[in-house]
């Protein structure tokens, strides 16, 4: 089975960790609030830094020498450094939050759009459930309402009819060790419903030899909605 790995976003007490280090950086390297003081005595050190060239005399003195500005461009280019590892976080899960389909949605249980309270979740109806028997023809992707995640049936040829059979959301069978495929024989136990007027059948269960697939309790609510009432 396939597995997908979300990172999550940093937490607010991740960015003000980050603000207070950066934060430490600049009054460490002289800058910032704490630092003001020092500035009374810019005069002497640059005194110091006269006295250290007239001793170096016609030698290089790069090594007395700190040219004005150089400390706070440290500082700020440290400061750069960590503000945009910190941007690169909240674009990264951003990201990766929009990239990952039929994770939320709106109705209990979320399933993008496929949960038991969204409309489509509904249209299970316990009173109408039958078992039927027949040869996949085909397997589709279809769309049950816009803005919801596309989903999967398998068009099933029985004794009587050719019917559409709903099984789930795209993301969660397409997870699954076995996949439903063309040319399988197959039992269906699942609510007979009319879709877009025709009918279909909205699968609680499928059987393929010994292999069962269960999609929905007696209820109706997906197996994919996680948690649910009593």
């Amino acid at each position: 089975m396939k597995v997908a790995v979300s990172a999550a976003a940093p937490s607010l007490d991740a960015a003000v960790t980050l603000a207070q280090v950066a934060r430490r950086t600049v009054v460490e390297n002289g800058e910032g609030p704490a630092a003001a003081p020092r500035r009374d005595s810019e005069k002497s050190t640059t005194d110091g830094l006269e006295n250290n060239r007239s001793m170096c005399g016609e030698t290089d003195c790069s090594a007395y020498e700190q040219r004005p500005g150089e400390g706070r461009r440290e500082v700020m280019k440290k400061l750069a450094s960590v503000l945009a590892v910190f941007t690169a976080f909240l674009v990264f899960g951003a990201v990766d939050s929009v990239a990952q389909p039929g994770r939320g949605g709106a109705g209990r249980g979320g399933g993008g759009g496929w949960g038991a309270g969204t409309a489509y979740g509904r249209i299970y109806n316990p009173a109408t459930v039958e078992t039927v028997r027949g040869v996949v023809a085909s397997v589709e992707h279809f769309t049950p309402a816009k803005g919801v995640s596309y989903g999967v049936h398998a068009i099933v040829k029985t004794e009587r009819e050719t019917i559409p059979v709903h099984l789930g959301p795209g993301w969660f069978l397409e997870n699954q060790d076995t996949l439903v495929a063309a040319g399988d024989a197959l039992e269906v136990k699942g609510s007979r419903i009319t879709y877009e007027g025709r009918p279909a059948i909205v699968a609680a269960a499928v059987t393929r030899g010994d292999d069962v697939l269960t999609l929905r309790d007696a209820r109706g609510i997906p197996v994919w909605s996680g948690w649910r009432r009593r």
